[in-house]
C-alpha cells in the first residue's frame, strides 16, 4: 500500500504538469498547467489505463492494476469520477472509488470505508487539484539529460488528504519536482515523509511519454523508497526482539535491519489505454462494493 499509494498520488500530479512550454515562475507553471490540463482532457470521456507492476530483480509481475476516469457532473461540478483496482492472481483484493464526493475503499473481506472529501485525493487529474497545488521555483538543472525546471511544493500534504486516523503518523511532507524545460513534462518527483516512526522517502521517475487521443500517458513509472526508522521505531523494535528466544535473537535482528535498509524499486508499465469507450455508471457507485 505504502509504495502504490505514493504512486498514485505522484502519477497525478504528473499527468496534469503543463505541455506548452515552461515558464519562468511556479505560478505560471501552474496557470499554463490548467490551460494544458482542459485542452487535453477536451475531448476525454472517459480512459480506461491498464498496467502491471513489477518488483526489482523480478521477472513476474507482482500485481496488476486497472484505472478508469469517467466525466461527469455532480453538484453542477464538471468532475472526473475514478476507480482504482488492484489485483494479484486475477482476482481483485483492492479498490479505491472517487465519486464527486466521497472516497470510498474496500478490500476483499472487509467492509467498505466512506469517508467526504471535495476533490479526489488519489491525484487524478482535476481543476481542484491545480487551485491547491503551492509550489516555489528553485531552479533548473539537467536529469537523465533533459533540462528540467525544479518546484518545491509547499503543500503536498493538504495535497495528500491523509485520513483524520492516520494523521499523526505525518507531522510532514517535502515534495519537489522535476519536470522539462523543453518538453514541459514530469521527469520526476521526491518525496519525503517524516513522522514519529521515522522518515519516508520516495523518487518516482517518469518515462516514456505517449500521447493518447491527446492526453500524454508516461508508459513506465519507476518508484524507488526506503525508510529511516526513528529512535522510538527502534526501540519498538527492540522490545519486539526481546520476545523472540535468545538463540534466535541476533539472527532476528540483523534480519530486520536488513529489510529496514532495504530500497524497495518498483516499476509499473502500461499495457493498455482505451479512451471513450461508454465506460458503465455503476463502475463508480460506491455503494456497489462488496456486491459487484
Amino acid at each position: 500500500m505504502r509504495t502504490t499509494v505514493l504512486t498514485a498520488v505522484c502519477a497525478g500530479i504528473a499527468a496534469v504538469l503543463p505541455t506548452a512550454a515552461p515558464a519562468a515562475t511556479a505560478e505560471e507553471v501552474l496557470a499554463e498547467a490548467l490551460a494544458s490540463y482542459e485542452e487535453q482532457m477536451e475531448n476525454i470521456e472517459d480512459v480506461t489505463i491498464t498496467s502491471v507492476v513489477t518488483e526489482a530483480g523480478e521477472e513476474t509481475p507482482k500485481r496488476a492494476e486497472t484505472k478508469y476516469k469517467q466525466k461527469a457532473t455532480v453538484d453542477e461540478r464538471e468532475v472526473y469520477l475514478s476507480r482504482s483496482e488492484w489485483s494479484e492472481d486475477g482476482s481483485t483484493t483492492y479498490v479505491r472509488i472517487y465519486d464527486g464526493k466521497n472516497l470510498w475503499e474496500w478490500s476483499v473481506g472487509d467492509e467498505p470505508s466512506k469517508r467526504e472529501v471535495d476533490y479526489d485525493p488519489s491525484a487524478v487529474i482535476s481543476e481542484e487539484i491545480l487551485e491547491r497545488l503551492e509550489a516555489e521555483h528553485v531552479g533548473t538543472e539537467t536529469l537523465d539529460g533533459h533540462a528540467v525546471e525544479v518546484l518545491q511544493i509547499t503543500n503536498m500534504l493538504d495535497l495528500m488528504d491523509v485520513p483524520a486516523g492516520e494523521r499523526k503518523m505525518v507531522e510532514s511532507v517535502e515534495a519537489t519536482a522535476w519536470i522539462g524545460s523543453e518538453d514541459p513534462v514530469m521527469r520526476q518527483m521526491r518525496l519525503e515523509i517524516s513522522g514519529p516512526m521515522g522518515q519516508m522517502k520516495s523518487v518516482t521517475s517518469y518515462e516514456d511519454y505517449r500521447s493518447e487521443s491527446g492526453m500524454l500517458v508516461p508508459y513506465v513509472t519507476i518508484t524507488r523508497g526506503s525508510t529511516e526508522p526513528s529512535e522510538k521505531m527502534m526501540e519498538m523494535m527492540e522490545a519486539r526482539l526481546q520476545q523472540v528466544p535468545e538463540a534466535q535473537r541476533e539472527a532476528a535482528r540483523t534480519q530486520m535491519m536488513a529489510e529496514m535498509g532495504k530500497e524497495d524499486v518498483e516499476t509499473t508499465k502500461v499495457v493498455s489505454v482505451e479512451v471513450n469507450t461508454g465506460l458503465p455508471d455503476d463502475l463508480f457507485d460506491g455503494n456497489a462494493l462488496g456486491t459487484q
